[in-house]
């Protein structure tokens, strides 16, 4: 009998076995390029030989090479000194103990360049037949820029908080009928009420019925849109039922879609400045009246009065009693100097009253010669001050007449000394001459002689 010879060819068998290994090489390069993606390491730990095993991208987190220590100490020298006893605890009490699943934020050490890494694990056992911890798989995933945007986040929010604890303004929340429906610590401290008895109140309690219909019309302008933001000054009721003032600015709050909700309101505690602009009013109204007061005596005065500049002597300003009392019209003087108008008998003398006034700057009732429009001259008593009421000094004169008091003394001295009569020396005049004569003669050194003439029937 003849031999037969088969050949059989696997070829489409072997076909099928590398199309399923190029599906798997490809499944996982697929894999390992989601997990560099999605920066997510994979481990197996084996308990009973605590040895574990890592995919390239916990390598990578890790900073580790193909020859690092893959043992529980090797495991525990990656982890951040003062996450160690924490993560051992955890994993021994929780996951050992309780057999819950490992899920844990911690820091790591990278070995390559001693970097700090945060990470999220996660983890499960898995028992053998005998319900005995066999391995640990889990997941480790770099969460570094996760937790630096956090704190990041959460320092922001110490500041903001901060920011807002420390300012002086206050934030509370109305609705469009005027409920308080919240506020800060700093909004409560300047109404006086405790925090969670602001939610009770509303604006009308709060406010004093002279100011109820002001705010009123200035909310009403914010929720019609005809204002973004109302800016004003107010006062608050507070509760032992003194007042407050505030500096307020309101705006409306809005949803997602934009549909108003309620009304925002920074609130500025300002007692302290009121205070101060009320002292500031009272002292400009008492400059005021001193004002009116000083003009009222200025102009009232019956001495001249005028103003000059101290160094050119142009009138700047001067009085009704100026004009009587030197024959001239206000238009006429103002912005002339007194060397200009000739005003003084000796214009040489204002020189030596201008140092004067200088040196100790006022003086009191000098004799001064004036002269008026009219060439007249006359006596005055003189009386000065430098000034400032601007910027530059001036120099305030008051100046009173006494040339009827010169008359006066000139009037009575004739009479002390002669005749009324005859307008004759008479014998007063002739003992005062007589009593100056000893010292003519000391000073002269000639002689002096007295005649007697007897003149009959002299009053005929």
């Amino acid at each position: 009998m003849a031999a037969a010879s088969i050949i059989v060819r696997d070829i489409p068998v072997r076909k099928e076995r590398e199309l399923a290994e190029e599906e798997l090489r490809e499944s996982t390069e697929a894999l390992a390029e989601a997990q560099r993606i999605g920066a997510l390491g994979c481990h197996a730990l084996d308990i009973p030989t605590r040895q574990w095993k890592s995919s390239e991208t916990l390598d990578d987190i890790f900073g580790i090479g193909k020859d690092y220590d893959r043992t529980v100490g090797g495991w525990s020298a990656l982890i951040h000194p003062a996450d160690n006893a924490p993560m051992n605890a955890y994993f021994v009490e929780k996951v050992i103990g309780q057999g819950k699943p490992f899920d844990r934020q911690y820091r790591v050490v990278r070995q390559a360049d001693q970097g700090e890494q945060w990470v999220h694990g996660t983890g499960k056992l898995v028992f053998d037949s005998q319900g005995k911890p066999r391995k640990v798989h889990g997941a480790v995933r770099n969460i570094t820029e996760q937790r630096l945007s956090e704190m990041r986040l959460r320092d922001s929010e110490a500041r903001y908080r901060e920011t807002f604890d420390k300012t002086a303004f206050g934030i509370v929340h109305t609705s469009f009928e005027g409920r308080y429906l919240w506020c800060d610590p700093r909004f409560a401290e300047i109404i006086g009420f405790p925090q969670k008895d602001v939610a009770t109140l509303t604006v009308q309690q709060t406010t004093p019925l002279e100011d109820l219909a002001k705010n009123k019309e200035i909310r009403q302008r914010a929720s019609n849109r005809t204002i973004d933001n109302a800016c004003w000054e107010r006062r608050y009721i507070r509760k032992d039922g003194s007042t407050t003032w505030g500096s307020v600015t309101t705006s409306t709050e809005r949803d997602s879609q934009g549909r108003e909700i309620h009304f925002i309101e920074f609130v500025e505690g300002i007692n302290a400045r009121k205070e101060v602009e009320q002292r500031l009013a009272a002292a400009q109204e008492a400059l005021r009246t001193r004002e009116q007061h000083y003009q009222t005596i200025f102009q009232t005065s019956l001495d001249a009065i005028v103003i000059t500049g101290p160094d050119d002597g142009r009138c700047i300003d001067l009085n009704q009693a100026f004009l009587d009392s030197f024959g001239y019209e206000c238009n006429e003087v103002i912005g002339l100097t007194v060397l200009e108008l000739n005003l003084r008998a000796d214009p040489s003398g204002r020189r030596n009253f201008v140092e004067l006034l200088h040196r100790q700057a006022n003086c009191r009732n000098l004799e001064v010669k004036f002269r008026r429009k009219s060439g007249e001259a006359f006596s005055s008593l003189a009386s000065a001050s430098i000034i400032e009421p601007d910027v530059e000094s001036c120099i305030l004169s008051l100046l009173r007449d006494i040339s009827d008091l010169r008359d006066g003394e000139k009037g009575i001295k004739n009479l002390v000394s002669y005749d009324p009569l005859t307008h004759l020396p008479n014998r007063s005049l002739l003992m005062d001459r007589l009593n100056e004569a000893p010292l003519s003669i000391a000073r002269s050194g000639c002689n002096r002689a007295l005649l007697f003439v007897d003149l009959d029937n002299f009053n005929t």
